[in-house]
């Protein structure tokens, strides 16, 4: 819906309907609690997907439950996810 005053679209009705979605691969610059700040952040703003790589010890399917946890609707994508380090029941 346009605002009146400002003849701009609210960002909420923007997104809903919309076509294109913003995602972009995770930061591990500053640790695994920055980088979920960081996410949480950027959903504020837009973001729908952030992808997620085993990298740099970290383990992808552990972060991406932390940012579940500690965002509201963004999806999160194993970018890198190396099976043969996993047992079947993972």
């Amino acid at each position: 819906m346009l605002d009146p005053i400002t003849s701009e679209i609210p960002l909420a009705d923007a997104r809903e309907g919309s076509l294109v979605k913003l995602s972009m691969p995770l930061s591990y610059a500053g640790g695994f609690a920055e980088s979920a700040r960081q996410v949480a952040e950027l959903e504020k703003v837009g973001l729908d997907t952030a992808w997620v790589a085993e990298a740099y010890g970290y383990d992808a399917p552990s972060l991406m439950g932390y940012l579940a946890a500690k965002t509201e609707r963004v999806e999160t994508g194993a970018a890198i996810l190396p099976i043969y380090t996993r047992t079947p029941t993972l």
